[in-house]
């Protein structure tokens, strides 16, 4: 089974950061390398990341805790992810996001038989529980350039691609 790299940024992200890491933890899919990146939080973001990666490491569930020395945002703390991710496909959760236990499973499935390099799903937007969605952003039948290019429909948390075709 091909290694997945999950890319998280964390900034003060203290209150979410472990459900998050659990909904990481408890995927159906392994191997895992999950590779935080702490941008100078003010808070023990860094530290949760680090205990985690020393309660929950396996052979197959991989823990990388790195921090960056001033606030860069996110799009740099990502990037910064993606160049030491060793994974032969990379997603990305954000630390106040959740995923199905399925989800890696899933997009992983879905490449293989479509023989794609890129691979997105659908997403719910909820405030305190999963189970009370506020909104439902569903996969299209036929995402096209122009859709794309009039609106984002795309979210960071749905993304899954191929090392290979991301440029480092």
């Amino acid at each position: 089974m091909e290694l997945v790299s999950v890319i998280m940024p964390t900034y003060n992200s203290t209150l979410t950061l472990k459900e998050a890491l659990d909904s990481i933890i408890h995927q159906s899919y392994r191997p895992i390398e999950i590779i935080t990146i702490d941008d100078a939080s003010n808070d023990d973001s860094l530290a949760v990341a680090k205990k985690y990666a020393q309660q929950h490491s396996t052979q197959d569930l991989q823990f990388v805790a790195l921090s960056n020395d001033e606030n860069a945002g996110a799009g740099i703390s990502r990037n910064k992810g993606v160049e030491k991710a060793s994974g032969t496909y990379i997603a990305f959760l954000d630390a106040d996001d959740i995923w199905k236990p399925e989800k890696l499973t899933t997009q992983i499935n879905a490449m293989k038989s479509q023989n794609a390099t890129v691979c997105y799903g659908a997403y719910e937007i909820f405030k305190t529980s999963p189970d009370q969605p506020i909104s439902v952003h569903k996969v299209f039948e036929k995402l096209t350039y122009d859709k794309l290019h009039k609106t984002n429909y795309l979210a960071i948390l749905q993304a899954f691609i191929t090392l290979l075709y991301w440029v480092k």
